[in-house]
C-alpha cells in the first residue's frame, strides 16, 4: 500500500530510536550468552549496538532530507528568451530602464512598466533590458506571458505561480489554490534577488507575481498604462520615426535593396505606422521574394486591404487613417506575395487550433505530411506561424499568433477555398459529432477526429448552436486528454462547462476525472465521475454512462477497491449489451478495464483472457486505438508474471501500432515499459536510451506526472548501474515534477546505496529491481 512521504519519515525515525535502545542490549546478551564471553566482549557488544543504533538514526535523517517535500531544492531558473536580433530607435528607452534598475536601492522591489500598442516593440525592449541586467539577479530570472483575454485571469495567475514555484525548486501541487500559491511564492522569493519579466499583461492583476525579495526587480509590458506601484518607472513607447523604420526595414531586406527603392521603402515603412512587428512581417515577405518590386507590392497590398495609398499619406507615420491597421496591412503584403497554394494554407490557419503539427495542416490542405511540414516551414519564414519544438520522433510543432489567425479568418470570409473533401451538410452538428468524432477516435484516426470535431465546432458557432459548441469543446478536450494533454484539456473543459446542459456537464466531469486519475488525485476524480454519472443519467445518455462507469472502475482499481471496480465494469457491460448493436463499440474498453482490475487481484490467467477478448472485440470493430492499449496492458501483465520475452513482443507491437496512428503519448508509455524490460535483463544502455526517448515525448505531451514517473524510472536504471550522481540528478528532476510511489522507492534505494558507500563498501552492489508499479497510461 502506498504511504505518504511524511508517514515514511515518521516510521523510519521511530525505527532508528528503537534501534538505538534495543540493539545495545541485544548485542550484549548475545555475547554474554556465549561460553567464550568476557567483560571486554560485553563492552565491545555494547559499543557495536550503539553504533548500529546511530546508523539507524542517520538513515532516518538522510531519508528525511532526501524524501521529504521540504526543504525545497534550491534551483536557479534561467527562463529569459533569446534577445531579439534587431532593436532600432529604442536604445534610449533600454538605457533608461537599465540605469533605473542598476541604481536600485532600498527595501522595495523595483518595477519597470513598458507600455504601448500591440506590435510596437515592448517585448524587445524588455528582453534587451533583461539580458543587460540579468547578472545583477543571481537567484534567477523568470518569464511569463499574461494575456488573459478570453481566459480566466485568476486561473492564469495560479498556473503561472505554480510554474514559477516549480522553477524555484518548490514541489508545487498542480491542484493548489491561488491563495496558497501566492503565499508560497512570496515565501520562496523572500530574501532572493530575482528578475521577473511579465510580458503582454492584459486583463489581470499581476501583483501576486511580484516577488517579495528586496533586491528583486520586475519588467512588465502591457498595451495599457497600468497604475503605478511605487517605486516604478513608466516607459511609454511611441512608433518608430521614419528614419528608424526605414533602417529597420533595411536590416531585414538588405540595405542595397532599400537604397534602390527608397521612395517605395519609405512609403512601406509609413504604411506600417512605425510598428516594428508590421515592418518585420512585410520585410520577411520581401526577403522571400528577392525579385519583387516594392512599388508593385505596395499597390497589391493596398487593393487587398481597401486602404488609401500609403504613398499619399503624410510623412508622420502616426498620421495614418483611423481605419488603417498596420499589422493587417503588413500581413496583406506578405499574403499577396505568396503562391496560390500557400495562400490557401494561410486561410486554413483560421480553422486550425493555435498550436498544430504538420499532420493537422496536411488534413486541411490535402497534402501529405512531408509536404505540409515544408509548407509550415515556409509560413514560419514569412512570419505567419512560429516554429516551437520537436519531440523525440522529430515531429515539429507550430503556433499561429492570434492576430494572424484573426487575419486568416477575415480573409477566408472573402476567398475561402473549397474544402478538399466536401462533407454533407444535411446532418445536424450534434449528430455528426456523436457519430463521427468518437468513432474516429476509437478507430485511431486521430487526424480525422481532430479535423471533424473542429469543423463541427466551427459550424456550431456560426449557427449559434450553443449546445453544439459545448459538446464539440468537450469532445475536443477528450481528444487532447487521450493524447496526454493536461493544461489545454482543462482550458477546453472550462469553456465547455459554460454551457449548462447535463450531457455536456457529464462529458466535462468525465474528462476531468480522467485527468485527475492520471495524476492520482483519486478522491477528486471519484467525486467528479460520480457527478458525471448523475448528469449522464439526467440526459438519458447511455453511451456516456458506459464511458463514465469504465473510468470510475479504473479509479476504484487504483484506490484498492477492486470489488467495486468489477461491479462498475459489470454494470457498464450490461448497459452495452442492451444496445441494438450488442455493445460492440464499448466491449473493448470495458474488457480492458476489467482485465486491469484482475491484475490488481493477481488473477493473471483471468486477466489474460479478458485481454484476449478485448483484443478480439477491438479487431472486430476496427478500433485500432483500443487494440494498442490492450497490447500495452497485456505486456505489463507478462512483466508481472515473469514472461519477459512475451512482454517485450507485446510492447514492441503496441509501440508500432501507436506509431502508426501518430499517438505520441502511447508510444511514450511503450518506450517506458520497454526500458523497464531492458533494465530487468541488465541491458542498461538500451534501457537508458528508450526511457530518455519516453521522457522527451512526455515532456512534449504535457503530462508532468508521467514525465516525473519516467524520470524516477531513469534514476532507477542509473542506480542499478551504480551511477549514483546520475541517479540523484534524475531523481531531483522527478521530485520537481511531483511524481508518486516510484520516486519514493528509488529515493530509499539511493539513500541506502549512499550509506553503503559512506561506510566504505566501495561501489554499490547490483541493486535488485523494484516490484512493478502502475504507470499512468490509459
Amino acid at each position: 500500500m502506498h504511504r505518504e512521504p511524511g508517514t515514511v519519515r515518521l516510521w523510519i525515525r521511530r525505527l532508528g530510536a528503537v534501534t538505538l535502545v534495543v540493539m545495545p542490549v541485544a548485542f550484549a546478551r548475545i555475547v554474554s550468552a556465549s561460553a567464550h564471553s568476557d567483560g571486554l566482549f560485553a563492552w565491545l557488544a555494547l559499543f557495536a549496538g550503539y553504533l548500529v543504533g546511530v546508523l539507524g538514526i542517520g538513515l532516518a535523517v538522510v531519508v528525511s532530507r532526501q524524501d521529504g517535500p521540504r526543504p525545497p531544492v534550491p534551483l536557479v531558473p534561467r527562463e529569459l528568451p533569446a534577445v531579439p536580433p534587431l532593436l532600432l530607435g529604442r536604445a534610449d528607452r533600454v538605457g533608461e530602464a537599465v540605469a533605473y534598475l542598476s541604481a536600485a536601492t532600498g527595501p522595495a522591489v523595483r518595477t519597470v512598466v513598458i507600455a504601448g500598442a500591440p506590435g510596437i516593440g515592448k517585448t524587445a525592449v524588455a528582453l534587451f533590458t533583461a539580458h543587460r541586467v540579468a547578472a545583477r539577479y543571481p537567484d534567477g530570472q523568470l518569464f511569463a506571458t499574461l494575456d488573459a483575454r478570453g481566459r480566466d485571469p485568476d486561473e492564469m495567475v495560479r498556473r503561472t505561480l505554480i510554474r514559477f514555484l516549480l522553477a524555484l525548486g518548490h514541489p508545487a501541487e498542480r491542484a493548489a489554490g491561488l491563495d496558497v500559491c501566492r503565499q508560497e511564492f512570496q515565501r520562496m522569493s523572500a530574501g532572493k534577488r530575482l528578475l521577473v519579466v511579465l510580458d503582454d499583461v492584459h486583463g489581470l492583476d499581476p501583483q501576486p507575481l511580484i516577488p517579495a525579495g528586496a533586491g528583486s526587480a520586475v519588467l512588465l509590458t502591457s498595451p495599457q498604462v497600468r497604475p503605478g506601484r511605487a517605486p516604478h518607472l513608466l516607459l511609454p513607447l511611441e512608433p518608430l520615426a521614419d528614419r528608424d523604420a526605414v533602417a529597420l526595414l533595411a536590416q531585414i531586406v538588405g540595405e542595397q535593396r532599400v537604397r534602390d527603392s527608397l521612395p517605395a521603402a519609405t512609403a512601406l515603412a509609413r504604411a506600417c505606422a512605425g510598428l516594428p512587428l508590421a515592418l518585420q512581417i512585410a520585410g520577411q515577405a520581401l526577403v522571400a521574394r528577392p525579385s519583387a518590386d516594392m512599388s508593385v507590392v505596395l499597390s497589391r497590398a493596398d487593393v487587398a486591404s481597401g486602404d488609401s495609398r500609403p504613398t499619399e499619406r503624410g510623412r508622420d507615420p502616426r498620421s495614418v487613417e483611423p481605419g488603417h491597421d498596420p499589422r493587417r496591412w503588413a500581413l496583406n503584403v506578405s499574403y499577396e506575395l505568396l503562391s496560390r497554394g500557400d495562400r490557401d494554407a494561410v486561410l486554413s490557419l483560421g480553422r486550425l487550433s493555435r498550436r498544430f503539427e504538420p499532420w493537422m495542416l496536411a488534413a486541411e490542405t490535402n497534402l501529405d505530411e512531408d509536404q505540409a511540414r515544408s509548407l509550415a516551414d515556409r509560413l514560419s519564414a514569412t512570419q505567419f506561424v512560429e516554429r516551437w519544438t520537436a519531440d523525440a520522433a522529430g515531429v515539429p510543432v507550430y503556433e499561429t499568433v492570434e492576430h494572424v489567425q484573426d487575419f486568416a479568418r477575415l480573409r477566408a470570409g472573402g476567398d475561402r477555398p473549397a474544402p478538399p473533401h466536401p462533407r454533407p451538410r444535411t446532418r445536424d452538428p450534434l449528430d455528426e459529432q456523436r457519430i463521427h468524432t468518437y468513432d474516429l477516435l476509437d478507430k485511431g484516426s486521430l487526424v480525422a477526429a481532430d479535423v471533424n470535431v473542429r469543423e463541427v465546432l466551427d459550424r456550431a458557432r456560426q449557427a449559434g448552436d450553443q449546445p453544439g459548441v459545448g459538446k464539440a469543446l468537450a469532445a475536443l478536450a477528450e481528444l487532447r486528454a487521450e493524447l496526454g494533454g493536461t493544461d489545454e484539456v482543462v482550458d477546453l473543459a472550462e469553456q465547455a462547462w459554460q454551457h449548462q446542459d447535463p450531457g455536456i456537464r457529464a462529458r466535462v466531469y468525465r474528462v476531468m476525472g480522467h485527468i485527475q486519475r492520471r495524476v492520482r488525485q483519486l478522491d477528486v476524480a471519484e467525486r467528479n465521475l460520480s457527478r458525471a454519472l448523475r448528469h449522464a443519467g439526467q440526459a438519458g445518455d447511455e453511451p456516456e454512462q458506459i464511458r463514465v462507469l469504465t473510468e470510475l472502475a479504473l479509479v476504484h482499481r487504483l484506490g484498492g477497491r477492486a470489488a467495486q471496480a468489477l461491479e462498475h465494469t459489470g454494470r457498464a457491460m450490461a448497459l452495452a449489451e442492451g444496445r441494438r448493436d450488442g455493445g460492440i463499440r464499448y466491449r473493448s474498453r470495458i474488457l480492458l478495464a476489467e482485465g486491469m482490475t484482475l491484475i490488481k487481484l493477481s488473477r493473471y490467467a483471468e486477466a489474460e483472457q479478458r485481454f484476449a477478448d478485448a483484443r478480439a472485440a477491438a479487431d472486430r470493430a476496427g478500433y485500432r486505438l483500443w487494440r494498442q492499449w490492450v497490447d500495452y496492458r497485456d505486456a505489463q501483465l507478462h512483466v508481472r508474471s515473469g514472461d519477459a520475452v512475451r512482454a517485450q513482443d507485446l510492447a514492441i507491437a503496441a509501440l508500432a501500432g501507436f506509431t502508426g496512428i501518430r499517438h505520441r503519448y502511447g508510444t511514450g508509455h511503450c518506450r517506458l515499459l520497454l526500458g523497464r524490460i531492458h533494465a530487468d535483463a541488465g541491458q542498461y544502455a538500451a534501457a537508458r536510451t528508450v526511457i530518455e526517448d519516453a521522457l522527451e515525448t512526455f515532456r512534449n505531451c504535457g503530462d508532468r506526472f508521467i514525465e516525473g514517473h519516467a524520470a524516477a524510472e531513469l534514476a532507477s536504471v542509473h542506480l542499478r548501474e551504480g551511477s549514483l550522481a546520475a541517479a540523484a540528478d534524475a531523481l531531483r528532476r522527478a521530485k520537481q515534477l511531483k511524481t508518486g510511489q516510484r520516486y519514493w522507492q528509488t529515493s530509499l534505494r539511493l539513500t541506502g546505496a549512499r550509506l553503503r558507500r559512506m561506510a566504505g563498501g566501495g561501489a554499490p552492489r547490483r541493486v535488485e529491481p523494484i516490484a512493478p508499479s502502475s504507470p499512468v497510461g490509459w
